[in-house]
């Protein structure tokens, strides 16, 4: 299976991804201080202030990330990267008066600019006018690269993901400009067929899952044909983002669930893989499925697998208390946090889980504790302000809970990449407080 094609990392910023585990900020807050106290002894390096920067935006500390940003600029006055990189930052945050100022200093033509022009053209609506701009580039780069036809298309689902005119479920038509750039770039480029199937399996509402399943299933066989563990591991992979991101519009519909975990048993039945990373892969098919009964019964299978480190054992355990707690389970859900915590310390992302749990057993002041703490810590995310808001209101205090959940949605809390459970908890916390959830645009 070839690699992912390569695109400017900011990129990224504008899709979604799908990932088994829950988020963890403690992590990026050990960076942050490192790098921090490295600050106090000589000046950060280019690359150093650019980590610095994106980990300040991802911590929802807008004015830091401004200021770093406007520093690196004047540093490296002829950086187009960066100012590309500080570009889509506005963009992101609705800024666009802002961004185009920035975009007009990049070099006409280049790809950074076609990219974030293409966005801007998004956001404002214009949707033909994103389309016209990434169909000229894509044939000028066809003939001197073909294979930069990736990042064109990449380019393309970003512009879909964020097309102002695609809402209540309505697809943009940019999906299909994305489409046929992947269909050109296959017919390009040999052996491409996991790129097209990755992008079938990622456009939303399982509108091309058919397509994502077909291409992983052919070329499953000849992997199994040729005992080649990695290959099928990547084409279960496509599968399980597929239909992780079909959820909702499959419905009842059990029967692609099902192929999948039939190719699951069928590297078994070949002994391709390990039965831990078989088991790993089948977690992840039956978290996309939510089979919680099968689920809950796995993870402590995985818990107690002796090929498990300490640190996969902790993550399994925070899976499976996480599931108990938006399952109603809070009792339960604690007692197997408090293993996790046991074994890693309380980090920010078990402290949120075992904050979960509380608000299920209905003990909202300890929740608010254990999310204040993190919050404190430096270490808050959107989905962990959410769910201190949510815990605050059930505390009843409806002021803290407002504050709180307005800075939530400012770092992006996006509701539509929440689980059904935690939906459904913003719905009735948005409708207590009566509050919008538009984040505002900022300067």
């Amino acid at each position: 299976m070839r690699k992912a094609a390569s695109s400017p990392v900011w990129i990224f910023n504008f899709g979604c991804r799908f990932s088994a585990e829950r988020p963890d900020a403690t992590s990026r807050k050990m960076a942050a201080d490192k790098l921090d106290e490295i600050a106090l002894s000589r000046d950060l390096s280019t690359n150093e202030m650019m980590m610095r920067a994106n980990l300040a935006n991802q911590s929802g500390d807008w004015q830091q990330t401004r200021q770093m940003y406007i520093d690196l600029i004047s540093r490296n006055a002829k950086s187009e990267q960066i100012k590309a990189s500080y570009c889509a930052q506005l963009i992101q945050r609705d800024n666009l008066s802002e961004a185009k100022r920035w975009l007009a200093q990049l070099t006409d033509g280049s790809s950074e600019k076609v990219q974030l022009q293409a966005l801007i053209f998004a956001k404002e609506n214009k949707a033909a006018d994103a389309q016209k701009l990434l169909v000229s580039f894509a044939q000028h780069v066809r003939k001197e690269t073909p294979a930069a036809l990736a990042t064109v298309a990449l380019a393309a689902e970003a512009a879909a993901k964020n097309d102002a005119a695609a809402t209540n479920g309505k697809m943009s038509p940019l999906w299909g400009l994305a489409e046929q750039l992947w269909q050109a770039f296959d017919k390009d480029n040999a052996e491409s067929e996991s790129e097209l199937a990755l992008f079938y399996a990622r456009v939303p509402q399982g509108k091309r899952l058919t397509q994502a399943l077909k291409l992983s299933r052919s070329e499953l066989q000849n992997a199994l044909k040729e005992n080649d563990e990695a290959a099928c591991m990547d084409y279960i992979t496509v599968g399980i983002i597929g239909l992780h991101n079909s959820r909702e519009a499959l419905g009842s519909n059990s029967k692609p669930f099902d192929e999948v975990e039939k190719w699951i048993n069928a590297c078994r039945a070949r002994e391709i893989a390990s039965e831990y990373n078989l088991d790993r892969k089948l977690s992840e098919l039956l978290e996309a499925k939510q089979d919680k009964a099968r689920l809950e019964s796995l993870y402590k299978k995985l818990i107690q697998h002796p090929d498990a480190s300490k640190l996969d054992q902790a993550i399994f355990r925070n899976n499976l208390a996480y599931m108990l707690a938006v399952s109603g389970r809070g009792q339960d859900a604690l007692q197997v946090v408090e293993g996790a915590i046991d074994q890693l310390g309380p980090r920010g992302d078990l402290l949120d889980t075992r904050a979960m749990a509380y608000i299920a057993a209905g003990e909202h002041a300890k929740a608010v504790e254990d999310l204040q703490s993190i919050d404190n810590r430096g270490e808050s995310t959107a989905s962990t302000l959410f769910h201190l808001a949510y815990a605050q209101s059930q505390a009843a205090d409806a002021d803290s809970a407002k504050e709180t959940l307005n800075r939530s949605i400012e770092m992006g809390l996006d509701s539509d990449s929440l689980p059904q459970e935690e939906r459904q908890m913003l719905d009735s916390l948005v409708k207590q407080l009566g509050i919008s959830l538009e984040k505002p645009s900022q300067g």
